[in-house]
């Protein structure tokens, strides 16, 4: 996939980037930057000018970004879960700012999520969905390291997605179920 960028309107059409696997942008809400997972790097974390250009790199040399980001509110910081680059099969959850791409915190996760990361309103913490019983909740993570807390109560269902209105009032969820049924099939010919 490459990224595109056209006027409210669907005018002015134009192509911002060169490469094949470029997945999940998200534009800063200053409106100077797009943040992309590149695909064809081995899952690095990248960021671009919304004017195009050559993009940058944002996450560390060897760690592979986890299909998990957000930029913050104020356009400052980018959140990413990533894999170090040991191989290690944990996330850790990355914290870099998004002007210098300079990584400025590294967190454990407090649950393993089930889903993308999302800044609070406020910036001043992470939001991801974990499995909690049999349901998916939103755990709120603060960035200073100090204990989180679930945010949400529902007893059934998965998280798929969820955002917040910009004014930070209201959030938006997408939330389904899988269903599957065992079938045996035996030789009825004999």
């Amino acid at each position: 996939m490459r990224i595109w960028r056209m006027d409210a309107g669907g005018g002015n059409l134009r192509e911002l980037s060169d490469g094949k696997a470029q997945n999940f942008s998200v534009c800063s809400r200053d409106g100077h930057w797009v943040v992309f997972e590149d695909g064809t790097g081995g899952g690095q974390l990248m960021k671009m000018s919304i004017e195009g250009g050559k993009a940058e790199q944002i996450s560390p040399n060897g760690a592979l970004v986890a299909a998990g980001f957000d930029i913050s509110p104020d356009s400052k910081l980018v959140a990413f879960a990533s894999f170090g680059h040991l191989g290690e099969h944990v996330e850790s959850l990355q914290i870099a700012e998004l002007s210098s791409g300079h990584l400025v915190k590294t967190l454990e996760f407090q649950h393993s999520r089930s889903g993308p990361i999302r800044f609070s309103p406020d910036g001043r913490a992470v939001i991801y969905p974990v499995r909690l019983g049999s349901a998916d909740n939103l755990w709120e993570q603060p960035l200073d390291g100090s204990a989180g807390k679930q945010i949400s109560h529902f007893t059934s269902d998965d998280i798929i997605d969820f955002h917040w209105s910009f004014d930070g009032k209201q959030l938006g969820l997408i939330r389904g179920h899988a269903d599957s049924d065992v079938v045996l099939v035996r030789d009825m010919g004999k």
